[in-house]
């Protein structure tokens, strides 16, 4: 069969799953399906197909994966020690009573959080905390829910354990959290500046309720951290950044000063923390279970789409049409915000054979890819109703998914275009 009709069929098989993961196919199912019709549809040999597309694709994300349960075994540490909880409730109060400074403190402590700590559980033990605090000023539900998480995603915007994900799904593991650290800093920065503070003021603007009993105020069995353990947030991102420390041995080093700082606030029992320690292991499995079978499969899509037959047939149809220059890329990082959510097919996994394709056939480098890219995290991570950590903000405060799109999906787009024009100018 020509490359260029078989080529036409593989993007037609694309179009289905794209379609079948829209309407609710679990998107794992779905990548593997790609993984495995894709090298059938070229001509792929069945032992090439076993060999080198299954086995050495399954196992392609496996380095990659022990950094992302490390960092995912520090976050929940941090929620099951009362760190979290201190931060959120502290800038919350150091508001007071005017409603507008309140909910930027809180959208602040939501963002500094989420630089750290990643998880659909993560999201709703913050959440559970964050949202009361909104919502107690008197806001809409689906505003609580949008000031959520448009804070959570300029957070995840410099988040290692976010990075180390997209990092082994899509580059292979060849970027470093140190090389782009200025720009992940700064990407953050700009958005919760340009978009969570303005929304926060909009939107709070007219209030004048002070916080009830449900907002900032603690409940008797809350118990507030002494300030030596609110640094434990902070120590893997100084390490990586200030001292170049590779990320594993960067969260483990926070993993460690966290159990030890709070053993010496709580005065726990040496088996309590080991309670801690490996409960909250256990605990922060269910959410990265899903992520790891996710990259499992987008590693044997890599293999796959890495077959000549594979390559050639996708590159005969969109080769010509794939952008290759700096300003086409930026662009269509820009405008993609449109086809993000409800699993939309520039969102993840959706994107992932057109910027194979594009790495394979651009001139530029993946430092600037992996850039532009970035920003589309910024509205999957706010806006999309299907994301894990964002369907849950909006049952919480009992919001919908169109209801919560309507709300935030302009300072969405803002933010993503943003990064991705960041990227442009700043990432070489």
């Amino acid at each position: 069969m020509e490359p260029i009709l078989t080529g036409i069929i593989m993007l037609i098989v694309y179009a289905l799953i794209l379609y079948a993961m829209y309407k609710g196919l679990n998107a794992i199912l779905g990548v593997f399906a790609l993984a495995f019709l894709w090298p059938l549809i070229a001509g792929v040999p069945l032992d090439v197909l076993l060999h080198e597309v299954f086995e050495k694709g399954i196992v392609l994300t496996g380095a990659g994966t022990v950094e992302i349960l490390i960092g995912a075994w520090f976050g929940y540490i941090l929620i099951t020690t009362g760190v979290v909880e201190t931060i959120i409730r502290g800038a919350a109060e150091l508001g007071g009573e005017r409603p507008t400074l309140v909910a930027i403190l809180t959208s602040a402590a939501v963002a500094l959080v989420f630089t750290t700590v990643y998880g659909a559980g993560a999201t709703v033990m913050t959440g559970s905390i964050a949202i009361p605090i909104l919502s107690a000023l008197g806001v809409s539900g689906p505003v609580a829910a949008a000031t959520f998480t448009l804070a959570q995603a300029s957070g995840l915007l410099m988040n290692p354990i976010l990075f180390s994900i997209i990092n082994v799904a899509y580059w292979k593991s060849s970027l470093s959290y140190s090389d782009l650290y200025s720009f992940f800093i700064i990407s953050t920065v700009l958005t919760f500046i340009v978009c969570v503070i303005p929304f926060n003021v909009l939107k709070t603007r007219r209030l004048r309720r002070t916080l009830t009993d449900g907002g900032s105020r603690e409940s008797e069995e809350v118990k507030r951290m002494p300030w030596y353990t609110l640094i434990s947030i902070a120590i893997p991102l100084l390490l990586v950044i200030v001292f170049k420390w590779p990320p594993r041995a960067s969260f483990l080093v926070g993993i460690i000063y966290a159990i030890i700082s709070t053993h010496i606030a709580t005065r726990r029992k040496f088996s309590e923390d080991v309670d801690v320690l490996f409960k909250s292991f256990i605990k922060s499995l269910p959410d990265m279970s899903y992520i790891i079978l996710l990259n499992m499969a987008l590693g044997v899509l890599i293999n796959g789409f890495g077959q000549d037959p594979v390559k050639n047939s996708f590159l005969a149809v969109l080769g010509p049409v794939i952008p290759t220059t700096r300003p086409l890329w930026s662009t269509l990082f820009t405008i993609s915000f449109i086809a993000i959510p409800f699993r939309g097919p520039l969102g993840i996994p959706g994107i992932a054979p057109l910027l194979l394709g594009a790495l394979e056939i651009s001139p530029l480098t993946t430092t600037f890819m992996f850039a532009g890219f970035w920003g589309t995290l910024f509205t999957l991570k706010s806006a999309d109703p299907t994301d894990s950590q964002v369907i849950w903000p909006i049952a919480f405060s009992k919001s919908d998914p169109i209801k919560h799109l309507k709300t935030i999906l302009l300072f969405s787009a803002i933010g993503q275009i943003i990064v991705a024009w960041l990227a442009f100018s700043f990432v070489a």
